[in-house]
């Protein structure tokens, strides 16, 4: 779909969340959820325009308290996922529509809408300051205004679908011109939960510790223009807590089934190379535990996009390259693939 000023938008390769994994929860799901919520408490009875709206789950959840949304994005695909989601009880309250983010807000105006919301999606616009500026052009004249950006620069967050990946200082140079900001900041942390064998509480009962650092590292920034400020304190004043116990028992199978897969690398190693060729060993050992830690964490990290990214860095660096060009040459001897094989099938 081509963006304005002949600049072509990137729709179909995005990340967004579907409504299967909105449903399915974790810390991922929760974290935007959260913000959707805060957006439908300080935007009550609001013709709300829910900017990059992605598969339409944050204007449903806005419904609950708006006049009306329209969710508008970029991708075609994104725009019928969402439809297909629709109660239709909310149809003619909810409605959703294709196009680009700077064309929409062009053409729109106080007439049109009370309030603007864009989560996550200033990242991936090709001209994020004209965006901005025409939040700015609409809040003054009286449209309310609640947008969020990631905080990708700051923990080097490596992400292709961004366009632009904003840091605390990238952040507030782009919000400059917004009349009056208000900068709140979104922060995920992490829980001990006890309870009784078996029970599911209705009421979980905390005590939230203040952040030891700055603002420059919140997880995400969110940025309020027009909204009074009682309404935005009694929106933002809620925690959002999700405390989804581990599955000990299924992490514990597999630290056991990772640890038996390295003693049986190791065998491996000295049958096929012999006992004096402690290097090759040593490489193969060490490839078995780069493969069997990322698989570990790669399923703790599911939800958990830092530590995704971090795992990425590790299995893109010259070193595991360099293991498994080592692993491909050994098994690339004649004979060596097919004494693997008949050892595996004589187990």
């Amino acid at each position: 779909m081509a963006g304005p000023d002949g600049m072509t938008a990137p729709h179909d390769a995005q990340e967004r969340l579907s409504p299967e994994e909105v449903g399915a929860g974790g810390l991922l799901a929760a974290s935007h959820v959260h913000r959707y919520d805060v957006a439908a408490h300080a935007l009550a009875g609001a013709r709300v325009l829910d900017l990059c709206c992605g598969t339409g789950y944050g204007s449903i959840r806005l419904a609950a308290t708006a006049r009306s949304v329209l969710g508008v994005d970029v991708s075609d695909d994104a725009v019928v996922v969402a439809r297909a989601a629709l109660d239709p009880a909310l149809d003619g309250r909810v409605a959703f529509e294709a196009g680009d983010a700077l064309v929409c807000l062009r053409a729109s105006g106080p007439e049109r809408f009370d309030a603007i919301v864009c989560f996550e999606g200033i990242e991936h616009v090709p001209d994020p300051e004209a965006l901005v500026a025409e939040f700015a052009r609409l809040a003054e004249a009286g449209v309310r205004l609640l947008m969020s950006l990631p905080n990708s620069k700051g923990f080097d967050e490596e992400n292709e679908f961004h366009v632009t990946d904003f840091g605390y200082e990238e952040m507030r140079a782009l919000i400059e011109p917004l009349p009056g900001p208000v900068l709140l900041e979104q922060r995920l942390a992490e829980a001990s939960l006890i309870m009784e064998a078996g029970a599911q509480p209705d009421d979980i009962v905390g005590h939230l510790e203040p952040p030891r650092d700055g603002s420059e590292w919140a997880n995400h920034w969110l940025v309020a223009v027009g909204i009074p400020p009682e309404a935005l304190r009694q929106a933002t004043a809620r925690l959002a807590v999700v405390a989804t116990p581990q599955a000990s028992g299924y992490l514990r199978i597999l630290e056991k089934a990772n640890a038996e897969l390295l003693r049986q690398n190791a065998r491996l190693s000295r049958d096929w190379l012999g006992m004096h060729d402690a290097a090759a060993a040593a490489v193969l050992r060490r490839l078995g535990d780069e493969n069997a830690d990322a698989k570990k964490w790669k399923e703790i990290a599911d939800n958990n996009d830092f530590a995704r990214q971090g795992l990425q860095r590790r299995l893109d660096s010259p070193g595991h390259r360099m293991v498994e060009r080592v692993r491909g040459l050994i098994l690339g001897v004649p004979g060596v693939g097919r004494a693997v094989r008949a050892r595996r099938k004589s187990r």
